[in-house]
Formats: structure tokens, sequence, C-alpha cells
């Protein structure tokens, strides 16, 4: 994801036990736009700079890992205070700048796999509800490989082959 000229910019001092605890987690930023591999590859000797989607990604990994007690099973180790004191700053940070904007009532997107639909609940949380689709490849009623099974006859790239190029 690269930012627009109007993002703002976190530059933070990661050091110590802090950064080698945030290290510990990186497995679970895997879809988080190359920020695993940025925090892998941070060194403490200047500030790194995140933006606010690599905020909201580190706030979530580490209120997960501090939450699991299999990574932390004693809550005065060194480590787990580390990565509290990481979470806490990153958190003040994230205030600081953001904290005045509210989010958006209702958030609709479509994947590839499905709708994902998010509406508030009665409490005022999202509920996400997920309705699958077909897509190729997932087989037909026909009993065929399901390949081009859904494809009409006719159409090749989402144009019928009668239809003049545009």
């Amino acid at each position: 994801m690269k930012p627009l000229p109007g993002d703002h910019r976190h530059r933070l001092l990661i050091t110590g036990d802090e950064l080698r605890e945030l290290k510990r987690h990186t497995g679970a930023m895997a879809e988080a736009f190359g920020l695993d591999r940025k925090i892998n590859n941070y060194k403490d000797s200047r500030p790194i700079t995140l933006y606010r989607w690599n905020l909201e990604c580190l706030m979530d990994v580490i209120n997960l890992a501090l939450k699991d007690e299999r990574d932390y099973p004693n809550r005065s180790s060194s480590g787990y205070l580390a990565l509290k004191r990481l979470g806490d700053r990153l958190h003040n940070e994230y205030e600081s700048a953001y904290g005045h904007e509210e989010s958006p009532p209702a958030l609709v997107s479509k994947k590839a796999t499905g709708r994902t639909l998010m509406t508030p609940s009665a409490g005022g949380s999202p509920v996400m509800q997920f309705e699958p689709r077909t897509t190729l490849g997932q087989g037909s009623a026909s009993g065929g490989s399901g390949r081009f099974d859904s494809l009409p006859s006719g159409w090749v790239h989402g144009r019928h082959l009668s239809a003049p190029p545009s």
C-alpha cells in the first residue's frame, strides 16, 4: 500500500526488549503489505516510519499476543512488559493523531470469494456477514470439471464474441 501525500507519517524509535518482542510476532502480520518484512529488517539505530494502517496492524498484533497465555504465561515477565509498553506507546501515538475521528457506521467490501457486509449491531459494534458465491473452478451441477461450465457460450473475457471491439 502506498501512502498518499496527505497521509500522516509517524516516526517511532523501537529499541531493545520492545523490538525483540515485536519481531517475535511478525508472523501475525502476513497480510500487512510488507510490514512484517519492514519490522524484521528494522535496526534500532534510527526511528521507523509508520503510517496509520501500520499502527493499526501493530496494535492488533500486540493486543492478540498479550492476550495469548501460551506466548506469555507470566504477566510479569520482561518480554510481556516490554510488549505491553510498546503497545501503550503505539496506542497513545494513534490516539493523539486520530482520536478525534469516528469510524464509519457501515462498511461494504466485495472479495473474490464472496461478499462481506459489515453493519452496526444493536450494541454499536459491527457484525460481519459473509455470503459465499460460486466462482469458476468450483465444479458445476452438470458434473463437468467446472473450469468452463460457468461461462455462457460465446463469451470470452467478459465480452460476447459477436460484439465489436471497444
